[in-house]
């Protein structure tokens, strides 16, 4: 994985990896976690699933090697947007999931399953999970 330094994790999502991050950085914690590993956080507010992949094409650009693990959380701001539905949105992460990994080959892809919300914003069932 390493091979003799340190791992390096990739923490890519929205506005709750920046939330996240801002209170590990509050609360004087360990912003790698307490583990033998660098992470980089990259959190934007309002980052939605299709952001993705042009995010790993600009990282891919900007850097000659991997990080050994990527954990995305991503998901939650697509769902129930307008001319989505979940099947199609599911078939669509796959699909960015597939790519990511052909564009970092030697990193593990980890993703982080979308949160609960009660109001998912543009749905229009009562049911979040009904979207």
């Amino acid at each position: 994985m390493s091979h003799g330094r340190r791992p390096r994790v990739w923490i890519i999502g929205s506005s709750i990896i920046v939330r996240l991050r801002s209170y590990l950085s509050a609360h004087r914690l360990d912003e790698n976690l307490g583990l033998d590993c660098d992470i980089i956080w990259d959190g934007e507010g309002g980052r939605r699933w299709e952001h993705l992949l042009p995010l790993l094409h600009e990282k891919r650009a900007a850097t000659d090697s991997d990080p050994d693990i990527m954990i995305i959380h991503l998901g939650g701001n697509s769902i129930g947007r307008p001319g989505t539905n979940r099947v199609d949105l599911m078939c669509w992460m796959k699909s960015n999931i597939k790519e990511a990994h052909m564009l970092f080959p030697n990193t593990k892809i980890m993703f982080s399953d979308i949160l609960p919300h009660q109001d998912w914003g543009h749905q229009t069932s009562a049911s979040g999970y009904g979207t």
